[in-house]
């Protein structure tokens, strides 16, 4: 069950900034890309926080022996690296990519002839 929400948090760190800057380059209001955009990397910070601390959590509460224990307890860098370093590269990139996909492609999907089924 632990593993299953690191890979929760893990999985909606990739899908959130796409959810969120899809939606709001769709509405083509700068407003809206701005608010998707504070909204795409506070999200995406946190969900990666998030799973590299219920990674530690979990490998805690599943320690049963002195060697385990210390092996869970050996990196706690992981976390503050994270957190300075890997959560915002990743939630300044996925923002841009899924911003700049949404902003170039939503104009072409809307001008395209509809297709039949």
């Amino acid at each position: 069950m632990y593993a299953a929400r690191f890979n929760d948090f893990w999985y909606f760190s990739f899908v959130a900034p796409a959810e969120i800057m899809l939606a709001t380059t769709y509405l083509r209001s700068r407003l809206a890309l701005v608010l998707g955009a504070l909204l795409s990397l506070g999200g995406t910070f946190a969900l990666c926080n998030l799973s590299v601390q219920e990674k530690w959590d979990s490998r805690l509460e599943m320690a049963e022996t002195d060697r385990e224990l210390e092996y869970a307890t050996a990196d706690g860098a992981n976390l503050v690296f994270t957190y300075f370093a890997i959560a915002p590269f990743e939630s300044i990139v996925y923002t841009s990519l899924w911003g700049f996909v949404g902003w170039r492609y939503w104009p072409r999907i809307k001008r395209a002839p509809p297709q039949m089924p």
